[in-house]
């Protein structure tokens, strides 16, 4: 279907083309909701906590991330359309560049504010999540990850259809000592 935003109402148009981002804030504040009900009544005023004071840092981060992403797509879009495949190699690359400084940015404020990888914890089950799981101190691969993920991982915990996150980041993140008795390697 072909929709024509430069022709009728402005409103209806607009209200048209922004229905699905209002629909997807919604979601994401049930999401918040939800997230805040189970950490509360499962793990705890600590747990709760420690949501709501980094919830800010990451819609701030994930904002961030976001509006680039879609920055470049619409200039991924424009060029892919116009045929000008050099000019959209040379963008590809400077996206690149971009999330590369990106996080080379995060990476130095982690150091500068003394976060090592021994403070970083990583939950993984594919072969994309093994670096990732191999840089962080903490590292546990879902009881149904793929070998790589879990041979890079230094913890197994339960799989993602037994709420293996949960499982890992309460015994894991919360637990006052690393005590590993109990889970497999």
């Amino acid at each position: 279907m072909h929709t024509d935003l430069t022709q009728g109402s402005v409103t209806r148009s607009m209200l048209g083309f922004a229905w699905p981002l209002i629909l997807g804030n919604l979601l994401q504040q049930l999401y918040n909701v939800a997230d805040t009900l189970i950490v509360g009544r499962f793990l705890g005023a600590g747990a709760l906590a420690a949501v709501g004071s980094s919830f800010t840092l990451m819609t701030f981060l994930t904002s961030v991330l976001l509006g680039l992403c879609m920055g470049s797509g619409a200039v991924f879009s424009l060029l892919w359309g116009a045929r000008k495949e050099e000019e959209l190699k040379a963008s590809l690359f400077v996206s690149f560049l971009l999330v590369g400084a990106a996080t080379l940015a995060v990476a130095a404020l982690a150091q500068r504010l003394g976060i090592g990888p021994e403070s970083v914890m990583a939950l993984g089950d594919y072969d994309n999540d093994v670096s990732m799981l191999s840089y962080a101190g903490v590292s546990v691969a879902m009881a149904n990850a793929s070998e790589r993920a879990r041979a890079a991982a230094r913890y197994r915990t339960l799989s993602n259809d037994e709420d293996g996150v949960a499982h890992a980041i309460q015994r894991y993140a919360l637990a006052q000592a690393l005590d590993c008795q109990g889970m497999e390697k």
